[in-house]
């Protein structure tokens, strides 16, 4: 069977849960060799990052210390400016030209999809799983996606992944996570407890270092 390597990106200002857990159950279920870990630099959204570049490679490192397979990808903080999706999928996929790339993500990027840089163009360069971020009937979740184009690229079947073929969309029933980086964020500050929201690694160092 063709290598197999997943992508997962984010700001991940911090890292969490809703995260980690999710991105394990597809590593197992889908049997990947790793999973690539990408930090935004900066979000081509409205998004505000809060923690350091430095900071948050701190916490994806204190986080997936445990698994040995989840690796930290850099490469859009090295690169520096407006990180775009096609960009960093495009230079993974050269470098690992012998694996079957796997781009993840979670149901409220799928939304977005068709607003993003040079998006059909990622449809020609991997397949994509789908999380699930929201307790929802995953029967509904084809109705979100408004644009036509990308909605004619969700199959049913696993079985679409057996080939090379790239340009499939599999909506994954994921372990569903209620958290969110917003929210662990507004915890800290109120010096809440946020056990049940990130890795316990990460639960003490976000305690010694005071970050948000």
């Amino acid at each position: 069977m063709t290598k197999r390597l997943g992508i997962f990106g984010g700001s991940f200002d911090p890292i969490h849960l809703g995260h980690i857990i999710p991105v394990k159950n597809i590593y197992e279920k889908y049997q990947l060799e790793s999973v690539f870990f990408v930090p935004v630099n900066i979000p081509n959204s409205s998004k505000k990052i809060v923690a350091s570049a430095d900071y948050r490679l701190q916490m994806l490192k204190v986080s997936l210390s445990n698994y040995s397979n989840f690796k930290i990808d850099d490469r859009e903080i090295k690169r520096g400016g407006i990180s775009f999706s096609y960009e960093t999928i495009l230079e993974i996929s050269q470098n690992y030209s012998d694996h079957q790339i796997f781009f993840i993500i979670g149901d409220d990027a799928l939304k977005n999809l068709h607003t993003w840089k040079q998006y059909k163009k990622i449809f020609e360069i991997c397949n994509i799983i789908v999380t699930k971020r929201f307790e929802k009937n995953f029967s509904d979740y084809s109705a979100l996606v408004i644009n036509q184009y990308v909605k004619s690229h969700i199959k049913e079947h696993q079985t679409v992944f057996s080939d090379s073929s790239y340009g499939n969309i599999i909506l994954e029933n994921t372990p569903v996570i209620n958290a969110a980086s917003k929210e662990i964020r507004e915890k800290l500050m109120k010096n809440e407890n946020v056990s049940n929201l990130v890795d316990k690694n990460l639960e003490a160092w976000l305690k010694k270092n005071k970050v948000y």
